[in-house]
């Protein structure tokens, strides 16, 4: 995304300081503070007032570390957050700060209008309307004889005025707000001078039982906090941003906190509550000079507006450069890139605020905005500090007080105002996720891959010292089926068997030797005419698409990684040693049953090897015709190696809740020698799969009544399965005999997975039963258990 040309013209003084400074010291210091102190009391005020810097203090020492550790373009905090949290997040709460900062144009305009109107005698009344009568009539008539109207109608002006000064030059805006400061002096000393218009009788501490509710006066005073975000936002026009935001958004802010405390206890002590409630004009009434309050109030009011439309059109531009929102509110004009028509725009929304006429209302929605913004700053900080290792700011602020920012924001928003809180959430919550879908990204990287990979570390951590449970198994599967497009029913079984309970990997493996004909197949060799084919087959560069695309085949949720290796044999036995972490090791290998006779041989001394590493194995022969039929029934073949027995119907239980096999029915299907032994094995079973809470159908048959073979009994019943679950023994001295005899019996089937399940998942283990406890009488009362459908058959 491109970036906004930055000219570095002010400093710290003049680009950070004085705009956050008259900001902070702006409309609700002069028309809000005295009823603040009347409504909550001397020492409710003070707490408003602390509390409140709760936030702002937080805030700004995050702010000072976040710009202190980067070079910071146009757009300030938006800026800020875009480039640690990602662009979703950053246009998520840049939306929110800027609407808050458009806004608070609104705010402070509405105040500058109040006074003025009052000083000139609008709005209260026909009577009070200055002029000849004829005059008044017409000032009537367009309504300036009410006070809502009357604010509307200079505000407006008003707006009309700023936007002009901000639209020429923003060299103008700055040096007028020297002027203003002095004017803010110059009334405070005013008011030191005065008299009190009611000197109390008691000093009030608290609130008084008709005083309105603390946090609706918390969220009409907030706003006064919130203006030291001013500087930052011009954070596109400093000369050393990484110098000046922090150094000059701390000492404003400190600056405003000494004066708002010495203030309250000011007017605490010296004005009765009910005078200081009902009079919103304390400062005319106590000044020496009420014309120096009155400078001041239009003085600070007017300063805290430009700040604000110096700073929104900047956000707003900084915005729509990295493609949030329309391009053309990123042109800039003149040598100094001004933001003209994000100015514009700004003067649109401003404008609306206007017309609402009513400060108290316009403040609790600015609470909402800035109480999410700095909210998601402190957080920024926070994770910055934790995950990124590359997080050297000059001025660093322990991750601790960051959090306590947070925690502060987001827990003063829910106490204010919880429909407000989830109104706003809601409206950042939907431009994330506009943003997220439209798939925008930034040049620069953003702290959510130091996240995760700190939470990973953390986890291992955590997993290399837990005590392992053998009664939980959790699938950690090596798939060596290579390209996605090679062998697809291999790693889609596989995703099926995971989903969700654990992990994934499927490997490409890059042969490097052409072995020689006739050549041993002991080290795991393939022939040279194999060799060649099997390279071109597992090459992602040749007739397969490449690994970018694994997407687009709907493997989801796996790891993908390519590796180099002597032979395919070499390889899968090198990663069944080596591949993974300390507390995520693989407990299963996976393979696809070799597609020519003449890799039997090696395909079972590979086989062997894995067993002997004690994994668990599994190995997958397909029809490639019939698939995986219309998944809708599964069978489980309990034979003579009941140690897989426990894996198979974890694996089966998997499968069954994958919503592709929704349908299936499980059957576990075994035979018995002799009729007597009928019951028994059906009751074995049964407790089985009660205790390990699986559900199947038991369908034992009478292998005494058949005089064919019992794999050739389950043969033919299982024939019409969609995938048939068997154990396997291991290899025996002739590989190549061992191979194709397991081929031989399940010639007549679809899918069938072998099973050899590893010493630690022996008998019932992965059902977290003991090893032996498909033998052992199930003590659990019947009723306890949902029964399980069995069925008892004879072979015809």
């Amino acid at each position: 995304m491109s970036e906004s040309k930055t000219t570095g013209r002010f400093g710290t003084f003049a680009g950070v300081y004085t705009p956050s400074l008259l900001t902070i010291l702006g409309v609700i210091m002069y028309l809000r503070l005295g009823w603040v102190v009347g409504q909550a009391g001397l020492m409710g005020a003070v707490l408003i007032i602390v509390l409140a810097h709760t936030i702002s203090v937080p805030t700004s020492l995050s702010i000072a570390s976040l710009a202190s550790n980067r070079v910071i373009g146009g757009g300030g905090v938006y800026y800020i957050i875009s480039r640690s949290l990602g662009l979703p997040v950053g246009a998520a709460i840049g939306g929110a700060l800027y609407m808050a900062t458009a806004l608070g144009t609104s705010l402070y305009v509405i105040g500058f209008s109040d006074t003025l109107a009052a000083a000139i005698g609008l709005g209260a009344g026909v009577e009070a309307l200055p002029g000849s009568e004829g005059v008044r009539e017409i000032l009537a008539q367009v309504g300036l004889h009410d006070p809502v109207t009357a604010i509307r109608w200079l505000g407006t002006a008003t707006l009309v005025g700023l936007t002009a000064l901000a639209f020429l030059s923003a060299n103008m805006a700055i040096k007028a707000q020297y002027v203003i400061m002095g004017a803010i002096a110059v009334s405070l000393v005013s008011l030191a001078l005065g008299t009190s218009p009611g000197s109390p009788a008691e000093v009030q501490l608290w609130p008084s039982t008709d005083s309105l509710p603390m946090e609706l006066v918390f969220a009409i005073f907030f706003p006064a906090v919130t203006g030291f975000t001013a500087g930052v936002a011009m954070s596109g026009d400093l000369k050393d941003p990484l110098r000046a935001i922090p150094f000059g958004t701390l000492t404003s802010v400190g600056t405003g906190l000494v004066i708002y405390v010495g203030l309250a206890v000011f007017f605490g002590l010296t004005v009765d509550s009910e005078t200081l409630r009902s009079n919103k004009d304390i400062w005319g009434s106590y000044a020496a000079v009420p014309q120096l309050v009155l400078l001041g109030v239009w003085g600070a009011t007017l300063s805290s507006a430009i700040g604000s439309m110096l700073g929104a059109p900047r956000i707003l531009q900084a915005l729509a450069l990295d493609g949030v929102g329309p391009r053309i509110l990123g042109r800039g004009d003149g040598p100094d890139n001004e933001p003209r028509i994000a100015t514009i725009a700004t003067f649109v929304i401003a404008e609306a605020g206007i017309l609402v006429g009513d400060l108290d209302v316009v403040a609790r929605v600015l609470t909402m905005f800035f109480l999410t913004t700095y909210g998601t700053l402190n957080l920024a900080c926070a994770l910055e500090s934790w995950a990124n290792p590359d997080f050297r700011p000059r001025f660093r602020t322990p991750a601790f007080i960051s959090v306590v920012g947070a925690a502060v924001c987001f827990g003063t928003m829910f106490k204010v105002d919880a429909a407000a809180m989830a109104l706003a959430l809601g409206a950042v919550t939907g431009l994330y996720l506009w943003v997220k879908r439209r798939s925008l990204e930034l040049d620069s990287t953003d702290i959510w891959g130091g996240i995760w990979q700190s939470l990973v570390r953390s986890g291992l951590y955590r997993l290399q010292g837990a005590r392992r449970s053998a009664a939980v198994w959790r699938p950690n599967v090596l798939v060596f089926g290579g390209h996605p497009g090679h062998r697809p029913a291999l790693l889609k079984l596989a995703q099926w068997i995971v989903q969700e309970h654990g992990l994934l990997t499927n490997f490409t493996l890059m042969p490097t030797e052409r072995p020689k004909l006739g050549e041993s197949r002991a080290s795991g060799s393939f022939p040279a005419a194999e060799h060649e084919e099997r390279a071109e087959i597992t090459d992602p560069a040749v007739h397969l698409p490449s690994p970018d695309s694994y997407e687009e085949l709907q493997y989801h949720s796996v790891f993908h990684t390519t590796r180099s290796c002597p032979t395919v044999a070499d390889g899968i036995l090198n990663a069944a040693d080596w591949y993974g972490l300390v507390g995520l090791e693989p407990n299963a290998a996976m393979l696809g049953w070799p597609r020519r006779r003449h890799r039997f041989g090696a395909f079972s001394e590979t086989v062997a090897a894995l067993m002997r590493r004690d994994l668990n194995v599994l190995l997958l022969r397909v029809d490639p015709k019939r698939g995986f039929g219309r998944r809708e029934k599964l069978d489980v073949w309990w034979g003579n190696h009941q140690d897989n027995g426990g894996l198979m119907l974890m694996i089966a239980h998997f499968i069954q809740r994958n919503p592709a096999w929704a349908r299936a029915r499980v059957r576990v299907v075994t035979v018995v020698p002799d009729r007597s032994e009928i019951r028994n094995r059906e009751r074995a079973l049964r407790r089985l799969l009660n205790a390990g809470r699986v559900r199947a159908e038991v369908v034992v048959m009478d292998g005494s009544l058949e005089s064919r073979p019992p794999l050739e009994v389950l043969r033919t019943r299982s024939k019409h399965a969609d995938l048939v679950l068997m154990g396997i023994a291991p290899p025996t001295e002739d590989a190549a005999a061992w191979t194709e005899t397991q081929q031989d019996k399940t010639e007549e089937l679809g899918a069938v997975l072998f099973v050899s399940a590893a010493t630690s998942a022996r008998g019932g283990t992965p059902l977290g039963l003991d090893a032996d406890a498909h033998l052992a009488v199930d003590t659990a009362p019947d009723g306890d258990l949902e029964p399980v459908p069995a069925r008892i058959e004879s072979v015809l």
